[in-house]
Formats: structure tokens, C-alpha cells, sequence
């Protein structure tokens, strides 16, 4: 044996326990209650959040013409556009970012009733009250991004103080008058718990005020993230907790640069203008660790420098949907937007990523300051905007070229340092996808057996991702063809091929061979399923049409459809140009069956005037897994089905249970006065193909004749020269 295969192996085993251990930790953060609805309420604010920083990269831009085509457009009427709609965004991020946390807390409680606003409202008088918003000196930069911090606390702590003393009130008389309506005994069932909410608040606040001399709690962050930091001043050490601390906050799902804003245009903005002054007066700048520094030459990209990941995506990644993902973030990357990137991909919660999300900042950190330090590169002394792109930010800051190099430099170790963790990323990925595409198919199966709906896409966790990933994923599949069709033969008693079954195929890059009623349920809870289904009907014809020489006049290739893009207009009108297109229903044409599965077709009241309509453009129309409910002899009433294919249930139970021959018997009888053929599927032993023929069916698919093959395999199967035959074989009378 291999002593260095078997080294090898070991050290994959220990990397793989390794990972699974820290994918074990997170994933109990994950599912921790606090965790689950920051993240909601953070997701919630992505639109304001990419908002806000767009106005700022457009009202910001350091174009001269730019800039002033901005101050001149319309008399300034555009540059005031992009004030009104930054200050209505990041100047109000703290009160979103209340209703939108404390709303998510009451979503995800358990305990929550019905008076969810009472609870948001009293969230945000709280936050109020702790901003110190009546006492002197009050700004309304508190309800910005230095009111974060204390908007996430607020959020949190009243929605969770507000809900235990509304269980502990459940049940007591509530207090309403006679004649009122619902929404009135909410409300005013809600006075108690919320009055005793803001009336603890404002207590709370008070005490700081006259022990502290503070304004409220929001004064209590800031002065204690201040005491900490400034006690450190701008130095390597300061600098290092702060990209640290900023990411920790990220990475659980906390907005950190918002967090700490407050402590970096406190502290490190003013280095930027210390250095101006000594440059002003003669003297060499001495300020390195500014917020320029941190803007410009760690957090490119955004926190956790996540630029680096975003070229390590692109550069190693091997999912599909991940270079996806990467593709849409890489424009607002460019001006250190990522909330995309770190709640999409997510980076945030995910174990693969913790790593590199936090030591390549701090690695960054160290060699823009060794460069700075050895004077390899000038130190800033002017301001430049957080959303200035690399490079270009690179030379701005620092007047020189050596800026932009340093950018590419740090941008070319994080991009190493992230390579090894995307590609195990990937690899875990692929494994999860595969085992919950699994147990998706499992869910649904489950279902269709129990006649339950399951919506696959609301799955919480890794069912419902993977799940969105394989719906991403089907359009792209279609538009890059990668779905194909192999085709089950069907033949009647005499062992003639009569027709074939297009049967829908995709194979996974990343899960495999995925289950075709998974497809299609996908496809409907992504709003696909009209695309999907005429993508199967035109491909099914333009595959036959390829194939030289006839099929004869009576073969017949079934393609299934569902009886919600029957009912659609759109999909008719389509069937109307494919079969022009192809000669569909034609005396040299194709002869095209529509199967609609019976279980989930509409009453026939309904489709009874589509289903004319598509018979008059030349397609034959079917039942699939017919059985003999009332609902399927309705489908029967007005004799527009061609051919019943019989449930397959029926079928696998002919030969033990007799009820199901005489069933089956039954619906051979009818098929007589009413002109339609009768074919049974899963026919798998001669002793099922004797038992179906001694009842009268004389038509069968399954695996006794033949599995699903390529339709150049079912060609084979038709007598040379492709001669046409008579049609299906019917039961004679008696």
C-alpha cells in the first residue's frame, strides 16, 4: 500500500472532519432565533441599503466633468436628486432598520399574536427615547448610520420585553367596549404591554442621563466603541481590531461598517486631516491608519475585503450559480457595494468563508501598513470616498501610481488566501446540493402520494436554497439546451412500434440526474413552467422533424403537458405556430399526442374549449395515469381524448388483484362507443402483457419492450423501409 496515497487520504479525512466541525458550530448559529432575525431584517434592507450607496457613488464620483455636469444639469435639480435620496436612505438607515428587525422578530416569534405593528411601534418609540431625541443636542445624524448599533438592540430587546408581558396578559379581560370592532380590542389590548415598554425604556434612559450626565444608551455605545478605540489611537493595533471587530459583525449578519461608523469619522477620519495640516506646514504626513487607509487599501470591495473573493469566484469557482451571483455583485463591487455578495452568496453564517473573511482584511491592514511605513507608497492626505473604485482609489489617494499597485498587490494575496476555501466551498456545495436534491425528490414523492401540495421553494435552510439554486439554475439550462429527451417506445399486441414517449432529461452539473417531476414542479413554483413546457414541444418536434424519411401516418409521439398551460392563451397560440412550423396533424405530418396528467388536470367545464381549440390545429390529446374516479369519467364526456393510458398503479397490481382487471376491463369496454385507445404503462413481464391482452388492452410501454432510448434507437424499431402500418390494434367485439 501507498504510505503517501494513504498520507493523502488521511490528511482529506481530517480537512473534511475539520470542515464539518465548523459547518456543525455555524450551522447552530445559523438556526439561533436572535441570529435568524437580524439577518431577515437585514435582508429586508438590502433595496435601501443599495439605494443609499449608489446616490452616493453617483452624487460622489471624483470626475471633474462628472461633477460638474451633476451641479449644472437643470440649475443643481439632479445633484439635489441624489441628496433627497441619500438622506432618505442611509439618513434614516436607523429607524428602517428598527421596523424592519423588530417586525422580523414578531414574524419568526412564537409567541407573537396577532397585534404584531403594536410591538414594531413600540420598538421604534424606544429607539427614541434612547437616542436622547428631547434632550439638548440632539442631531438627526442619530437616525442615520450611527444609530445602528442601538437600532438593532432596540429592535431586538422591546419586541422581546413587549411579547413576555403579552403572554403573561393572555387570557385576562381584554378592554373594549361593546360594539367594537377587532382591530379596536388589538389595539387596545396592546396599551398595557406596549405603555410598560416605552415607560421601561424611558426609565432606563433617564438613569443615564442623571448618573452618566449621558443623553441616552445610543450615547452609551458611542462613548464606550470611543473609549476602547481611542484609547488605542490610529495605530496598527487600533486598526487591526477595528477590520476585526467590523468583520465579526458582518459575518453574523450585522451591518459592521454602519456599527462602527460613528468610531471611524471620530477617530480615523480625522487622521486624514492631521496629515493635511503637517503637509499644509511643511512638515511629512504621520497618520497612516485613517479611514482613507481602510477605505481605499484593505476593505476593497467592501468588509472582509471581499473584492478578492469576488476575483477568486470568477478565477477557481466551479458552481454555476455561484459565478452567477458573482457576475450580478461585480458592478456595485467595483464601488465597495457588496451586501449582494455577503447576503446572496452568503458569506455571512457560512463556515467555508469565516476564515479568509477575516484574515485577509487583517493581512491587508499589515502590508499597506509596512508599505506606508517604508515609504514604498505616499501616505493619504486627502479624503477619498468609500465607493471610489480600486485602482483608481488607489492613485487618489496617495497622488501616485504606487497607490494603485499597492491595491493590485493586496488584491492578488486575498484573492490566494480565498482560492483554497471556493474550492472546498464548491465541493461542499455539490455534496449538500446532491443530498438535498434527494431528499427534495423524496418531498415530493411524498406528496404525489398523499395528494399533498409541497412547496419545495419555501423549504427553510439548505432544502429551500437548494431547491432556488436548481430553479436559478433551469433557465439557464433551457437557454443553454441542456435539457434533452429520451424516448420510450410504445407497441401493440402484433409487437409493432406505434409510437414513442418524450420523456424529459437533465443532468446536473453539480447534483446529477434530476427527477423530471421535480423539474417540473420547479418550474411552476418559479413561474417557468409555460418556457419549460414549450421548450419541450418545440425541441420534441424539431427533433423528429430531423430525422430523415417518414414516420408513417399513424405513429405517434406523446409529449406531456400540464393543464396549466392548456388554460393559458399564449401557450395555444404557440402550439398554433409550431404545428404551421412543422405539419403537425398533416397527412405527411406529425402526429403529436398532448398527455395531461389526469390528477392534475381542471374539470372539464373548464378545458373543454381548449382542448377543442388544440385538436382543431392538428395535436391528439391524452390522459395519463387515468384511473376510474368520477372526475376521470368526466374528463371522458366529450370524447376529446384519443388515448387513455391507464394509471400505473393499475398496472404494477394486475396480476394480484383481480378488482384492478376488472377495472381495467371496464375502461377497455368503454373506450368502444366513446373512439379513444387505451395503452397501459409499466409493463415490465410477459405475465402483466398476457393478463392486460386477455382484458382487452392491446397497447403497452415499459420495460418488457424497451427502457428510454434515443430517438434514433426508437427509428430502428420501425420495419424497413419505415413502411407505414395500420393503425392501433382495437379489441374486437365480444
Amino acid at each position: 500500500m501507498c504510505g503517501k496515497c494513504c498520507g493523502g487520504g488521511k490528511v482529506e479525512k481530517d480537512r473534511e472532519a475539520i470542515w464539518g466541525r465548523l459547518a456543525c458550530v455555524f450551522g447552530r448559529m445559523e438556526s439561533c432565533f436572535i441570529v435568524q432575525t437580524v439577518r431577515s431584517g437585514l435582508i429586508t434592507m438590502i433595496p435601501v441599503l443599495l439605494l443609499g450607496s449608489f446616490s452616493l457613488v453617483l452624487r460622489s464620483l471624483p470626475l471633474g466633468p462628472w461633477q460638474t455636469f451633476v451641479s449644472g444639469f437643470a440649475g443643481g435639480l439632479l445633484r439635489v436628486l441624489f441628496d433627497l435620496v441619500y438622506n432618505g436612505t442611509f439618513g434614516l438607515l436607523s429607524i428602517y432598520m428598527v421596523l424592519a428587525i423588530s417586525f422580523s422578530y414578531r414574524q419568526n416569534s412564537r409567541r407573537a399574536a396577532e397585534a404584531d405593528y403594536n410591538a414594531v411601534i413600540s420598538a421604534l418609540a424606544c429607539f427614541a427615547v434612547s437616542c436622547g431625541i428631547l434632550t439638548e443636542g440632539f442631531t438627526a445624524g442619530a437616525f442615520g448610520v450611527k444609530g445602528m448599533f442601538l437600532a438593532i438592540f432596540c429592535g431586538l430587546s422591546a419586541p422581546a420585553l413587549y411579547g413576555a408581558l403579552e403572554s403573561r396578559r393572555r387570557g385576562e379581560r381584554r378592554l373594549f367596549s361593546e360594539g367594537a370592532d377587532l382591530d379596536f380590542d388589538s389595539a387596545a389590548s396592546a396599551v398595557i404591554p406596549a405603555a410598560s415598554v416605552i415607560l421601561f425604556f424611558s426609565a432606563v434612559n433617564l438613569l443615564i442621563f442623571q448618573i452618566l450626565g449621558y443623553s441616552g444608551l445610543q450615547e452609551v455605545f458611542v462613548r464606550g466603541a470611543e473609549y476602547i478605540f481611542h484609547g488605542l489611537g490610529r495605530s496598527l493595533g487600533s486598526g487591526l481590531l477595528f477590520v476585526t471587530v467590523s468583520s465579526l459583525l458582518w459575518f453574523f449578519g450585522v451591518h459592521g461598517s454602519d456599527v462602527l461608523d460613528n468610531v471611524s469619522q471620530s477617530l480615523f477620519a480625522e487622521g486624514i486631516h492631521v496629515n493635511a495640516e503637517l503637509l499644509a506646514s511643511g512638515a511629512p504626513p504621520t497618520e497612516i491608519v485613517t479611514k482613507t487607509f481602510f477605505d481605499v487599501f484593505v476593505l476593497m470591495g467592501g468588509c472582509g475585503s471581499t473584492l478578492c473573493l469576488l476575483l477568486a469566484l470568477f478565477l477557481f469557482g466551479r458552481h454555476r450559480s455561484s459565478r452567477r451571483l458573482a457576475g450580478m455583485a461585480a458592478v456595485p463591487m467595483l464601488f465597495n457595494i457588496n451586501e449582494l455578495m455577503v447576503f446572496g452568496l452568503p458569506v455571512v453564517l457560512n463556515p467555508f468563508f469565516f476564515i479568509p473573511f477575516l484574515i485577509t482584511p487583517l493581512v491587508c491592514t499589515c502590508t499597506s501598513y509596512a508599505a506606508f511605513s517604508l515609504g514604498l507608497v505616499p501616505i493619504p492626505t486627502v479624503t477619498v470616498e468609500w465607493t471610489t473604485p480600486i485602482l483608481w482609489g488607489g492613485y487618489a489617494a496617495s497622488g501616485s501610481v504606487s497607490g494603485a499597485a499597492l491595491q493590485i498587490f493586496n488584491l492578488a494575496v486575498g484573492t490566494a488566501i480565498y482560492r483554497p476555501f471556493v474550492l472546498q466551498y464548491d465541493l461542499e456545495k455539490n455534496r449538500n446540493a446532491a443530498r438535498w436534491m434527494n431528499r427534495l425528490r423524496d418531498l415530493l414523492m411524498e406528496g404525489e402520494e398523499n395528494n399533498r401540495p409541497v412547496s419545495l421553494l419555501q423549504i427553510p435552510g439548505l432544502g429551500g436554497r437548494t431547491a432556488k439554486m436548481l430553479a436559478a439554475d433551469l433557465k439557464y439550462a433551457m437557454e443553454d439546451e441542456e435539457l434533452y429527451f429520451l424516448y420510450q417506445p410504445q407497441f401493440d399486441s402484433r409487437k409493432q412500434c406505434i409510437g414513442a414517449e418524450a420523456l424529459l432529461r437533465w443532468d446536473h452539473p453539480q447534483t446529477g440526474s434530476v427527477y423530471p417531476p421535480l423539474i417540473v414542479a420547479l418550474a411552476d413554483e418559479s413561474d417557468q413552467l409555460l418556457q419549460l413546457e414549450e421548450y419541450v414541444v418545440s425541441h420534441v418536434l424539431r427533433q423528429v422533424e430531423t430525422m430523415e424519411g417518414g414516420w408513417g401516418d399513424h405513429f405517434r409521439f406523446c409529449v406531456n403537458v400540464t393543464a396549466k398551460s392548456i388554460v393559458r392563451e399564449e401557450f395555444l397560440e404557440f402550439l398554433d405556430a409550431q404545428a404551421k412550423r412543422f405539419g403537425v396533424g398533416e397527412k405527411t405530418g406529425i402526429e403529436v399526442s398532448l398527455e395531461i396528467t389526469e390528477q392534475s388536470a381542471l374539470l372539464s367545464e373548464q378545458l373543454d374549449e381548449k382542448f377543442q381549440r388544440i385538436r382543431e390545429l392538428g395535436f391528439r390529446l391524452s390522459i395519463d395515469d387515468f384511473s376510474m374516479g368520477f372526475t376521470s369519467l368526466k374528463y371522458l364526456q366529450r370524447s376529446q381524448f384519443s388515448l387513455v393510458k391507464l394509471d400505473g398503479s393499475l398496472v404494477r397490481d394486475l396480476i394480484t388483484n383481480s378488482r384492478n382487471q376488472e377495472i381495467i376491463s371496464s375502461i377497455v369496454q368503454l373506450s368502444r362507443p366513446l373512439d379513444f385507445s387505451v395503452l397501459a404503462e409499466y409493463v415490465e413481464t410477459e405475465e402483466q402483457r398476457q393478463m392486460l391482452e386477455q382484458v382487452g388492452c392491446l397497447q403497452y410501454q415499459g420495460y418488457l419492450y424497451s427502457p428510454p432510448v434515443e430517438l434514433a434507437e426508437v427509428r430502428k424499431l420501425l420495419p424497413a423501409p419505415y413502411e407505414d402500418h395500420e393503425g392501433p390494434t382495437v379489441p374486437s367485439e365480444g
